[in-house]
């Protein structure tokens, strides 16, 4: 009964509820709604004609899936859902940004008073939509992220205003600062996702403008901290990992956290961060659990890391690394390199059930954290009469490209991954592509060359599509016979 379990999760994601919210509207746990998702158990007959109530849907769609269309025109509820959520958020954005253009037109003809009251204005209109929504409409997702909009946006306009009256000069780093600690109440009292995002901007933001200007790394480690407030919010709301906004808030936290770890990376040791994207790489690969999920960020970034900075290394290779003005290694490089050594180590410890059994996996990771080892180690490797130490690590790096991308390759036919299969490719055509352009073969020859190079690529990859779709046929046959 699979179609029983995918079909709850399908109706319950439409209606915008969450596995605890249907369970108290059941009045059962929420373990029992899991267990029914996950194909444990069953629900029985008195359970099936409240959850077609609940969920606005007959007993026969639950069991047996959604109705085939009997006229021409397209299904017009299925998309609703997600558009309501969409348009809430947009919706509420447009009309608070209006509001505060009508008061930025007329705002120099005010006296001081006048502009205070109206100053409050916006803070206190998104706060009475959030108490009614917070009362009224709290389980509905898209009434519960357009107040928590409204309300940040209110915030915003408010600390904006206060600024400009009394002429502060608080400056707009300090200022966004100020918006992002006022935003998270309205993060965790309405379990917002797009104010964490907001959140995460503002703290970034800050930290590193901070960073830049006074160079203590205090600022960078407070800032750190502050980020790390945010992920409280993922771990509140862990077991909604299927629902949309915590997918949302996911994306949110780790595209966060690697513009944090890669700028400070930066600025902090004034290096390129090719070595902090290989180990963040290799970080990433450990956590995804499902080969074909592309809806949380660990596999789609962690692919984008491998190729590109896979490919990022090649340049300084043939140049850079021995062009180098030694002085740049500071003080703080040494302790980066722990930092970095630290995070990718916790994260390999909490994923390792996800690399256990799988081989590709694991030549991977093993292949990025050792590139990663070699590049941080690359500057204190370097004299200037080493020119042997060039074609050595040009060779090293060859090899872990070519047994990263033939991993990927294979990896991804056995999964049926295309966009798997289609990285490996990619880089092995970057590479090359590279090679070609400095060699200096000129405009014509470099052109059949590539020619040549993509007909090659494009006839292996229709070769594996094939292969790919045949295993992929088989498997579907093999779970009709079972």
């Amino acid at each position: 009964m699979a179609k029983v379990a995918k079909n709850i999760k399908r109706l319950r994601n439409a209606r915008g509820l969450s596995q605890e919210q249907l369970a108290a509207e059941l009045h059962i746990s929420r373990q029992a709604v899991s267990h029914w998702e996950n194909d444990r158990t069953q629900p029985d007959i008195d359970m099936l004609e409240k959850l077609a109530e609940i969920l606005d849907a007959p007993i026969e769609e639950i069991i047996y899936g959604e109705k085939r269309q009997t006229t021409l025109e397209p299904d017009k509820k299925k998309p609703l859902n997600t558009a309501a959520i969409i348009l809430a958020i947009f919706g509420s954005l447009f009309v608070a940004v209006g509001l505060i253009f009508i008061f930025v037109t007329y705002w120099k003809s005010f006296p001081v008073p006048v502009k205070t009251v109206f100053a409050f204005v916006p803070i206190l209109a998104g706060q009475f939509c959030a108490a009614f929504v917070y009362k009224k409409k709290l389980e509905l997702v898209p009434w519960r992220e357009g107040a928590a909009v409204l309300w940040c946006a209110g915030i915003v306009a408010t600390v904006a205003m206060i600024n400009s009256i009394y002429d502060i000069h608080f400056g707009y780093e300090n200022c966004l600062m100020i918006d992002g600690f006022l935003f998270l109440p309205a993060i965790f009292l309405f379990g917002a996702a797009v104010p964490l995002a907001a959140y995460y901007y503002a703290v970034i933001h800050w930290g590193l403008y901070q960073y830049s200007n006074t160079s203590n790394l205090l600022i960078l480690i407070l800032t750190a901290v502050l980020f790390a407030v945010g992920l409280i919010y993922l771990y509140i709301h862990r077991k909604e990992k299927e629902e949309p906004m915590f997918k949302f808030s996911l994306w949110a936290s780790t595209v966060g956290a690697l513009a944090l770890i890669g700028i400070s990376s930066v600025i902090c040791t004034n290096i390129t961060p090719t070595a902090t994207a290989l180990a963040c790489t290799a970080a990433l690969l450990v956590l995804y659990k499902n080969d074909k999920d592309y809806s949380v960020p660990f596999k789609g970034l962690s692919l984008l890391g491998i190729v590109g900075g896979c490919f990022y290394s090649l340049a300084p290779l043939y140049s850079e690394y021995f062009n180098y003005d030694y002085s740049y290694i500071e003080k703080h490089y040494g302790l980066w390199v722990v930092i970095m050594a630290a995070i990718t180590a916790v994260c390999i410890y909490f994923g390792r059930k996800n690399i256990k059994d799988n081989i590709y996996r694991k030549i991977s990771v093993s292949v990025l954290c050792a590139w990663a080892i070699i590049e941080f180690a690359i500057p204190y490797l370097i004299s200037e009469n080493n020119e042997w130490l060039r074609f050595v690590i040009l060779g090293i790096y060859w090899l872990f490209t070519v047994i990263i991308s033939i991993n990927q390759i294979i990896g991804g036919v056995r999964h049926g991954d295309f966009i798997e299969m289609n990285s490996g490719l990619l880089l092995i055509l970057l590479n090359i592509g590279y090679l070609i352009f400095t060699a200096n073969l000129g405009m014509l020859l470099n052109g059949f060359v590539l020619i040549a190079l993509g007909g090659i690529l494009l006839a292996l990859n229709f070769s594996l599509a094939k292969s790919v779709k045949a295993i992929a046929e088989k498997e579907k046959g093999d779970e009709k016979d079972a």
